[in-house]
């Protein structure tokens, strides 16, 4: 029996550029690309474009889509997140990975129904 699959869609606005799954829990965490986009944004990592990136890029990616670690108050961020530590998935599922400079976002398998106006910032 296969494994349920979970990941997410890159966007720009209401434009599938490229989804990314994996298996939860999986200990091969392999990931699988599906392009639907024919040329690749500025924003996603060659790695990820050329869907030779491993779960561990795919999270290193999700991180880019946060804010930074780092970040001052960043404590009170994860709070009204809603998370006890930084986590970049967990981040991602509640920020769709939305940015004030782009419109680049993220919808993930169990929202397909979500539109950009949905979740857009300005």
């Amino acid at each position: 029996m296969e494994k349920e699959r979970f990941g997410f869609t890159i966007m720009n606005f209401e434009e599938p550029q490229l989804k990314i799954t994996w298996v939860p829990y999986d200990a091969q965490n392999t990931v699988e690309y599906e392009r639907y986009a024919t040329e690749r944004h500025p924003l996603i990592p060659y790695e990820i474009w050329n869907m030779t990136g491993n779960f561990h890029d795919v999270m290193n990616y999700l991180e880019k889509r946060c804010f930074p670690r780092t970040r001052i108050g960043v404590e009170e961020l994860l709070k009204d997140y809603g998370l006890k530590f930084y986590d970049p998935l967990q981040i991602c599922r509640k920020s769709h990975g939305r940015s004030m400079t782009n419109y680049m976002w993220l919808k993930f398998t169990d929202e397909p129904d979500l539109t950009f106006e949905q979740i857009r910032l300005r």
